[in-house]
């Protein structure tokens, strides 16, 4: 019965259990593209904007902030800094946020590193806080529950000409602004405190190669602690006014021959105070001080004076350059300027080994008071004295500025400081006395050709400019000698002042 028992293609139905191509449905199956979205997942650049890992010789810093974080490639060994695109401060609808600052300190990138903000979050609601500190009022507007910040450098030091504060604290604690502790107030207001003590300058006198350094207290004056000395020469001054102290400063020791001839060159100037006598203070600006420097210097070189006499002169030629070096290319050996009380203050340059350089006030009539003027007083005239050797002859040297009262007739202010000045020399040989006399009238010089003096100008030359005319009007300027021979005597123009110069040639009498 072999054909019945092997019905083989009836039993094994090949066709139905080998429908692997219908069942599978690869293409439906692998649709990948679809089912993955692998695109999609994969946007890393998208949501760390950061690569995955740092390039080659970098490190991957992190800065997290509220939350959110931004990721940025930083060199090895560099300290990391805050992104500008981070936010320092921003709001909410309920609050008002700001970085505090960070849960660790920046340090130089040497592995990725995670920095974590410690955010501050307050009301919206804003109060002014005042910081009173020494230098004036800063404002800050602090939100409700945030700490007020003081300035920057608040606690650095306070420094006046005359002292130095410390920082010692605030007036009160400081607290954050809330309702409760501004109810009543516009603002808060916080005082710094300081501790003072003596504020000192270093001060250093150079003689030579040797220097002497001093710590002088404010205010006050230094004091060279020895006595300036190089062999041969006459210690002049030093290379600027010593002055009480105010500012670090070096004084050096300027020396000169210590002989003078026995035929010299004086020159008197009332300078006007650089403001062609309508002022007490200098008119010429910053700007003008080379164009103007020039024109007083031209001026003055032109006087060819060994010692020159200034009245109404100013120490500063314009408000920020002193007057010493605008008026002279290279400043004498000699120079002294006495204080400048109202309109008067006297100078002295010279070329000349003047010696004991003083200043002194009027005896006979410091009290009175100027009948033309009750702010001008007698006492604000004053002279200097000088004193200078020529051989075995001393010359005694009086630069001065005299007071005058238009007001009375004689002018017995003028004429008492002309008659203290004959008796106070009146043993001397030798004596030169030069300024601006302001004497008004003749008789006023009468005194003085009855003492034995000379007078380069008794009257005749006009020197000042009046009122009256505009122009020269008054004999005011004049050197007067005693014991000694005046040649010369002549007056400059200018119009760099009210006054001009006038120059004279001194010597001695042939014996």
């Amino acid at each position: 019965e072999a054909p019945a028992s092997t019905e083989a293609p009836a039993s094994t139905e090949a066709p139905k259990t080998t429908e692997a191509v219908v069942t599978t449905e690869a293409p439906k199956t692998t649709e990948a593209p679809v089912t993955t979205e692998a695109p999609a997942t994969t946007e890393a650049p998208a949501t760390t904007e950061a690569p995955v890992t740092a390039p080659d010789g970098y490190r991957l810093i992190t800065f997290s902030v509220d939350g959110e974080k931004t990721t940025v490639a930083v060199p090895e060994g560099e300290t990391p800094v805050v992104p500008d695109t981070i936010a320092l401060t921003w709001e909410t609808e309920e609050n008002y946020c700001k970085i505090l600052g960070w849960d660790k300190e920046f340090a130089p990138a040497t592995s990725d590193e995670t920095y974590t903000a410690t955010v501050g979050k307050y009301g919206l609601k804003t109060y002014e806080i005042r910081f009173n500190m020494p230098n004036g009022l800063i404002k800050a507007m602090v939100h409700e529950g945030e700490m007020p910040t003081p300035p920057n450098n608040y606690d650095a030091k306070v420094y006046t000409v005359e002292k130095v504060g410390t920082f010692t604290g605030w007036d009160k604690e400081i607290v954050a602004p809330t309702a409760e502790n501004m109810a009543g107030k516009k603002r808060e207001v916080y005082t710094a405190q300081y501790s003072y003590e003596t504020r000192y300058y270093s001060v250093t006198f150079k003689i030579g190669d040797a220097e002497y350094s001093l710590s002088v207290a404010a205010k006050e004056l230094p004091v060279c602690p020895v006595e300036p000395e190089a062999e041969g020469m006459y210690f002049a001054r030093w290379s600027k006014e010593v002055v009480p102290a105010v500012e670090d400063v070096e004084y050096t020791a300027v020396f000169m021959v210590d002989s003078a001839p026995e035929t010299f060159t004086v020159a008197t100037w009332n300078i006007g105070h650089f403001a062609n006598g309508n002022a007490r203070d200098t008119k010429i600006g910053d700007a003008e001080y080379e164009t103007k420097s020039a024109e007083y210097r031209a001026y003055i070189d032109g006087l060819n004076a060994d010692v020159l006499c200034l009245n109404e002169y100013s120490r500063l030629f314009t408000p920020k350059n002193s007057a010493d070096t605008a008026l002279f290319e290279e400043l004498p050996p000699i120079y002294f300027a006495g204080e400048q009380r109202h309109f008067s203050c006297n100078a002295v340059f010279s070329n000349l080994p003047l010696k004991n350089i003083q200043v002194h006030d009027y005896e006979c009539n410091k009290d009175a008071v100027l009948l033309y003027s009750n702010t001008n007083k007698a006492y604000y005239y004053y002279y200097i004295t000088a004193e200078m050797t020529v051989g075995d002859k001393t010359v005694h040297f009086v630069f001065t500025h005299l007071a005058f009262d238009e007001d009375r007739d004689p002018d017995t202010v003028c004429r008492a400081q002309i008659d203290e000045l004959i008796e106070l020399y009146k043993d001397e040989e030798y004596v030169v006395m030069m300024g601006d006399w302001n004497a008004y009238d003749k008789d006023d010089y009468d005194a003085f050709p009855a003492a034995g003096y000379t007078l380069g100008n008794y009257g005749e030359i006009l020197t000042c400019t009046g009122s009256r005319t505009g122009g020269l009007e008054w004999a005011v300027d004049d050197i007067i000698v005693k014991g000694l021979v005046m040649t010369d005597f002549h007056a400059v123009n200018t119009g760099l002042s009210d006054h001009i110069a006038v120059v004279a040639t001194l010597s001695f009498p042939e014996e």
